[in-house]
């Protein structure tokens, strides 16, 4: 009789452990579609902001950053907040603005690349330098930033797409 009892006990556990597992994945699945759907419309909006936690400077090692760094798209203007380790070319006397401005977007593309990522190209003037910046987004929001500039060595950034409430 105990035995039977266990037995019943341990398939009760072992059934609820399946659903809740179940209803979890169908939860986690919901909520990577509106994270995508998030991404997708922030980009295609140009309304988006990119909290920064690495960087990668060209012939150094990586660097977590502590520091709330962040690129902000907000219509035909970006906001760059990003600090920058690397060669500069040509710069103004005491090392000018770097990658800290804000300034006007002269061209944006957005692209699908794979199912669960896309690609945005963006062409950035400001007083000192021309940067073009290439921002890899997944559906989760996960990103990369690429910077080339024609003053400065390229440079990388990697963090996560603030989502909306």
């Amino acid at each position: 009789m105990m035995k039977k009892i266990w037995f019943v006990a341990v398939m009760a556990a072992i059934c609820v452990g399946c659903a809740t597992s179940e209803a979890t994945r169908q939860a986690r699945a919901e909520r990577q579609v509106k994270e995508a759907e998030a991404v997708k419309k922030g980009i295609e909006a140009k309304d988006f902001k990119i909290n920064v936690n690495y960087v990668y400077p060209v012939g150094a090692s990586p660097m977590q950053l502590s520091t709330p760094y962040y690129l902000k798209v907000k219509g035909d203007t970006v906001t760059s907040y990003l600090p920058y380790f690397g060669r500069a070319y040509s710069v103004p006397y005491g090392g000018g603005k770097a990658l800290n401005f804000d300034g006007r977007i002269l061209r944006y593309a957005a692209e699908q690349v794979k199912s669960d990522r896309m690609v945005v190209h963006m062409d950035i003037v400001n007083d000192e330098a021309e940067y073009v910046y290439t921002v890899d987004i997944f559906d989760n929001g996960s990103s990369t930033i690429d910077v080339v500039s024609n003053s400065r060595e390229t440079i990388r950034f990697s963090g996560n797409m603030e989502m909306p409430d």
